[in-house]
């Protein structure tokens, strides 16, 4: 029969002990992860083509576990196809830096922590179009367009992509 020291058996308590909690944590970080929520959104009602649109996005983790997330912005014309989302969300930003009537960023949520930042998309003009997924032009001419904004796992298409959060928005374009 094999000996083992105290210290040994000590330290294989401890290395699964941390093992144990790693996995509870992992587990309860991703299988759970619309606890990071959408607080409140903030931006003007009106713009013109081309225009930066400012809008403040405010952000809630819910869970006793951090929480990475990447949120994002998109403008595009009412009745498109692009706008029905959260299947047009995250094309922009850092996912598709191409299309600039997106942005997003990625930011890592503490435990319960609420995180304000304002995203900067364009508000689409003649030459605004998808430039990674052939969706076609984003410009419609002045009225109605649609603002999503998203909170998801990762940029889309990518492993492990799933939407946490979502809210849709109009803006008037004059």
């Amino acid at each position: 029969m094999i000996k083992i020291s105290r210290n040994v058996k000590i330290f294989i308590v401890v290395v699964l002990a941390i093992a144990i909690a790693l996995t509870v944590w992992w587990f309860f970080s991703y299988a759970f992860p619309t606890d990071v929520s959408i607080v409140s959104v903030g931006y003007s009602p009106t713009s013109s083509k081309g225009k930066v649109v400012g809008i403040a996005v405010k952000l809630k983790n819910n869970l006793a576990f951090p929480q990475k997330v990447y949120y994002e912005a998109g403008i595009v014309a009412s009745g498109s196809q692009l706008s029905t989302f959260p299947l047009g969300i995250t094309w922009g930003g850092k996912c598709c830096i191409g299309n600039e009537n997106y942005d997003g960023k990625w930011v890592l949520l503490m435990p319960y922590e609420e995180f304000t930042d304002t995203l900067n998309p364009r508000m689409p003009s003649e030459t605004s179009s998808d430039k990674c997924h052939n969706q076609g032009s984003y410009w419609k001419g002045t009225g109605t367009y649609y603002i999503g904004i998203a909170v998801t796992t990762a940029c889309y298409g990518q492993p492990g992509w799933k939407v946490i959060d979502f809210e849709t928005r109009t803006i008037q374009m004059i």
